[in-house]
């Protein structure tokens, strides 16, 4: 009993003193384990308050030597960042140049528009790469500024829409040039004949046109998907709103079907010569809603299709100058005919103006008599777009055979519709 009355007390000293150690150490591993919690709570906010404070002391520890070396490599970081910037940009407008279709400053234009998109995306992923790199040399860690879980979604967000950029843009400029390129192939056919040229001419840019919008309305819609916007009530919306325009835009509507369908049936192309609602010209745009035509004296005529009800082509597959020719009464008309045949056969024997003639000059006769002379009409059939060119020639040779022949013009002059 004495042996346990004088180790007891010692017994009771060690389990006192195991009591506080585990204590002492419940209490450190609580006091270390509490700044990691409470770091993991911070507010995004937070972060950025604590990144740039831990910045201004980083900034203050640093020697001029340092700051002088951390300023030359933010320079250099940024410098190679441009270059690389216009390097891709100048190596995209190299290879797109090579594509047929684009030479000339109407090409490279034409290049420089199709390249805006792709050179924003360009121009997004190097400033987002410099800023990380130009961050990580002044001791900031944009990505240790968000939690771990904002940090991977953003991250996973971010290159998913850089992904959908790029295919779209690759996707919108490929169709351009593939579209321009198997143009200029099919136009450099020697099977097709000018109208079918034309014909391509009109419908090329609405073809591009009508690719590339629907590229990038997938692309948008895309874009929104990933950005977590549900897509099935805008496609809804836009379905009503579709209606809604339908309903109350029937004359634009109407347009585009007219449209269309003079295209695809060919009844106009550019550079055909029409008379639409009285006024001539040659046409030099069409689209999917609206003709233009380039008067004689420079002035532009617009129709939209819903006002070209009747539209008289003077190039449709082959053309004609007629002229009504007045022979005085006191001339011989016979001799008068004769001279106009050979200047006929003359002007289709040329070489110029004979591959522009497709049938022997036609003297269809006395047309007509009045007080004033003998009306004698002459029509020539020319290929669609020279029918001016051919006449005037045709004109200017016949006053000088007729003169040298003293056959005499009425005073009344020659009508040539």
């Amino acid at each position: 009993m004495v042996t346990d009355e004088i180790t007891n007390p010692v017994k009771k000293a060690d389990r006192g003193l195991m009591i506080v150690t585990l204590l002492s150490a419940s209490a450190v591993a609580t006091s270390a384990a509490a700044p990691t919690r409470i770091a993991s709570e911070l507010t995004l906010s937070e972060r950025l308050i604590s990144g740039f404070d831990g910045l201004w002391r980083h900034l203050n520890t640093l020697t001029p030597q340092a700051l002088a070396l951390n300023i030359g490599m933010s320079v250099a970081v940024a410098g190679v960042c441009w270059l690389l910037v216009w390097g891709s940009r100048a190596g995209l407008f190299s290879l797109l140049s090579r594509a047929p279709g684009h030479d000339g400053e109407a090409g490279r234009a034409s290049i420089q528009k199709a390249l805006r998109l792709t050179r924003s995306i360009i121009v997004f992923v190097f400033v987002l790469a410099a800023i990380v790199m130009i961050g990580g040399i002044w001791g900031v860690d944009v990505f240790a500024l968000m939690s771990a879980s904002l940090a991977t979604r953003l991250t996973h967000t971010l290159v998913t829409l850089l992904i959908v950029l790029v295919i779209t843009a690759v996707a919108f400029e490929t169709a351009g040039v593939f579209i321009g390129y198997f143009l200029t192939r099919l136009k450099a056919r020697k099977s097709l004949d000018l109208r079918r040229v034309a014909q391509i001419d009109t419908l090329g840019p609405i073809i591009r046109r009508t690719l590339q919008a629907a590229i990038l309305v997938v692309g948008v819609m895309t874009f929104l998907s990933q950005l977590g916007v549900e897509i099935a009530p805008l496609l809804a919306g836009a379905g009503v709103v579709g209606i809604a325009i339908g309903f109350g835009a029937q004359t634009l509507v109407k347009d585009f079907f007219t449209g269309f369908f003079l295209l695809i049936e060919d009844v106009v192309a550019v550079g055909d010569t029409v008379t639409i609602a009285g006024s001539t010209g040659e046409v030099e745009n069409m689209t999917l809603r609206y003709i233009s035509l380039r008067g004689g004296d420079g002035t532009l005529h617009v129709f939209p299709y819903g006002e070209a009800q009747i539209i008289h082509n003077t190039t449709k597959t082959f053309a004609r100058y007629v002229l009504d020719l007045p022979i005085a009464l006191n001339s011989d008309i016979d001799q008068a005919i004769a001279v106009i045949k050979a200047v006929g056969a003359d002007l289709k024997a040329d070489a110029v103006f004979g591959s522009l003639i497709l049938e022997p000059v036609e003297v269809l006769g006395v047309d007509r008599l009045a007080d004033f002379g003998a009306t004698v009409r002459i029509r020539i059939m020319t290929t669609p777009h020279e029918r001016i060119k051919v006449g005037r020639e045709f004109n200017r040779r016949l006053k000088v055979a007729l003169g040298d022949a003293q056959i005499a013009i009425s005073h009344k002059g020659a009508y040539a519709p």
